[in-house]
Parts: C-alpha cells; structure tokens; sequence
C-alpha cells in the first residue's frame, strides 16, 4: 500500500472526488493500493454544501466522512447517487410534491423501501442494480454509494470511520465494489447499453419526475434545446452565422439580468445621490456625494463587464473560427457557478504544423462529455474569437438533444 502524506499529493484523488460528488471536495488523508491499472483508496475527506432556500438565506452544511473508492479502467458505470431514504412522514410529502425520482424495484421491496436511487439514465441503471445487488443492500440500509464511469464510491454519508472499524468498513466496502464489479459485467455481457448521460435522458427524467421540481427543470431544458440537426445546420454555415436561441441561451445564461442591475444601480444612484444632496435634511452632502459616485460607479462596472461578457460569446459565435481539437487536459478548478463545479478544459490542434493548445471552462455534463472525448481520442469542434484567439467557445461540449 502507498500512503499519502502531502497535499499536493492528493490532487488526482481530490479531483476524481469532486467530479463524482460534483463539490469541491477536499481529501484529508488517505491510503491507496494499486491493482494492476485499477486504484483502491480508502480516504478522509470534506466539503461543504450550500442549500439555496426561497424564503430565506441559504444554509452550509460542512461534511465529512470516510469514502472507498474504486477507480477503474475495466469499470464503465452509468452516473447514479444511492442513499438510505429518509423515513420522516414531511420527506414523503414533500417528495411527492417536488416530484422525486427514484427508482424502485416491484420484486425488491426491502431495497426501494430502504433506498433512493437517481440516475439519468435510467434503463442502465435499472440493468445494474441487479437483483443479487438489491438484495446484499437491502438487508444494510446505511450506505451511500455514487457511480459515475471509472469510479465508484463508497461511503456512509457524513461519517468518519476511526479505529478498528475502518477495517470492517474497508471489508464491507469492498464486498459491495465487487458486487458492482460483477453486475458491471453482467451489463456488459448484454452489450449495445448506453452509459453515458444524454440531453434527451434529463428530458424523460424530468417528465417522469413530475411536481414542482420537474416542471421547472423540464422548462429549463426546454429553453435550452438545441436539436443535433441546428447544432449542424449551425456548424455549416458561413459567418456571420445564425444562432439557435437555445445555443444562445447555453453559452451567454441569463446574464441578461445582470444589465438590468447595472442599470438600477446606475438610476437609482442617481435619484438618490440627487435628493440627498439638494432636498434639506440632517444628513451630510458627503453622504451624497458617496451614493452619487458608488452606486453609479457600481452599475457601471456591471453593465460594461455583462455586455463585454454577452458581445464576446455573440461574436465568437457569429463570426469564431471553427476547427478540430483533441482534448488533452481536464482539470478542477476551487470555483462553483450556479452550484455546478468549474473545470479547465485543455484541447490542441495544429496550424501550419505548429501545436496549439487552448483552455476553457466547462460545468456539468459537459465535463463528462469532454473526458469520454478524451478517452475515445474524438476531437472536438471548438469557436476561436476572431478579436481575442484565447477566447474559445466548446461547440461539441453543448447540451444536444436528438430529435
């Protein structure tokens, strides 16, 4: 076994980590054996999660907990998260409500009452869960266990396991990465099964959900919808092209609003400035002065950086230079937007014989598209910025939907 004992030398197992939990996660301490091309590690690890709530400030919840992680190359599971159900009468309300959307098993009753398991994709996933594996995780309704191609995890949420029962956990675990490693193969042996994610997968998901939360994700997939057959009509064309209101929409997000901000700050800067400064009043023309010039100045920034941000993807769009590159690099950055974990994207190609290699960022199921890209050795269709050449846009990185 190779112990880990620098920070820096955890960076291959926190970035596999964040990925798979999508959180900046960060790794304490760790054990690895390595078995043949295949990794085995045994971690500490912590993140946090933030909640977002409606009617009030959002909350953090700090977690830490002891993982078994199973990395790969002969695994290649379809993305799903297993967790212990909660049994509170309010979950099942407000499940019910929301439109959760788990998937159960009629001939696994101790299992779907025990656990709730999400995936995208749910054919593959229902191929996996075999019933040899439902039955070994019904009778133990504690584990935690999230799949995502090469890796597996293992874990009880929030739980760090210390002394004499790591061992019994490492025991455990392990029975249960080999339980998956079987039913790997099984879904194998059936051959022509789809692993991966698609946009059209988040579309029946959200149909299926139903309730509050379904409802909202299927209208935010519908804003976005861009159909195989614009992306290459789209691709085709000469600049200045056309551009898909749902392409639009993914690449510039509802950064629209943010001008609107600018321009309040900029308004009402100004009222204010102005009413405090010649209506009488106890208060100091400092005051005036500091609202006329901040708010202002404030709005101003806001408006200049949202537009600067909205005319470069417009243009590089429009006018950008389409070419090939193969992907060469994925890496996490420490930054989240909108709760989904940024990543740097390195793709190469060669002009003129010379190598050049770009980097940009991607989120979400871009990133799992851009690491199969990688794996498969498939390039990719990028947009160079004709005024800014390291301005780059993943054209093949988009969420498509078949039609």
């Amino acid at each position: 076994m190779d112990h880990k004992d620098t920070a820096a030398e955890f960076d291959e197992l926190e970035e596999i980590l964040s990925e798979v939990f999508r959180e900046s996660v960060r790794v304490e301490s760790a054990v690895q054996e390595h078995l043949g091309d295949s990794t085995l590690s045994i971690a500490d690890i912590g993140y946090s999660r933030t909640t977002r709530h409606s009617d009030g400030p959002s909350t953090t919840q700090h977690i830490r907990e002891t993982i078994l992680l199973s990395d790969d190359p002969e695994l290649e599971l379809p993305e799903f998260t297993l967790g212990p159900k909660p049994k509170t009468v309010m979950f099942s309300l407000l499940s019910k409500l929301a439109g959760a959307n788990n998937i159960g098993f009629d001939n696994s009753p101790e299992f779907s009452e025990h656990y709730n398991l999400f995936g995208w994709a749910e054919k593959p996933v229902r191929l996996l869960f075999n019933k040899t594996l439902r039955d070994h995780l019904g009778t133990q309704s504690t584990w935690n266990v999230i799949g995502k191609g090469n890796a597996l995890v293992v874990f009880r949420h929030n739980d760090v396991v210390v002394g004499a029962e790591r061992e019994r956990f490492k025991r455990d675990g392990l029975e249960i990465v080999s339980l998956f490693q079987q039913a790997e193969e099984s879904l194998d042996a059936i051959g022509g099964v789809r692993r991966e994610t698609t946009a059209n997968d988040m579309a029946a998901t959200a149909d299926r959900m139903g309730g509050l939360v379904g409802s909202m994700l299927a209208r935010q997939l519908n804003k976005l919808r861009i159909t195989r057959s614009e992306m290459e009509q789209f691709a085709n064309q000469l600049s200045p092209r056309d551009i898909p209101i749902g392409m639009k929409r993914q690449v510039l997000g509802e950064t629209l609003v943010l001008v609107f901000v600018g321009l309040m700050f900029v308004v009402t800067g100004l009222v204010l400035g102005t009413v405090f400064l010649f209506v009488p009043g106890d208060w100091s023309p400092l005051i005036a002065y500091l609202i006329l010039i901040t708010q202002p100045l404030i709005g101003g920034l806001i408006l200049f950086f949202t537009i600067r941000y909205r005319s470069r993807k417009k243009r590089t769009l429009e006018n950008g230079t389409l070419i090939k590159a193969n992907v060469v690099g994925i890496k996490a950055t420490s930054t989240s937007v909108n709760d989904q974990k940024q990543f740097k994207i390195k793709a190469e190609y060669t002009d003129h014989g010379k190598v050049v290699r770009k980097t940009f960022n991607a989120y979400g199921g871009s990133v799992d598209h851009a690491r199969k890209c990688e794996s498969d050795g498939q390039p990719i269709r990028i947009l160079i910025d004709p005024k800014d050449p390291e301005h780059v846009i993943g054209l093949d990185l988009l969420l498509v939907f078949d039609e």
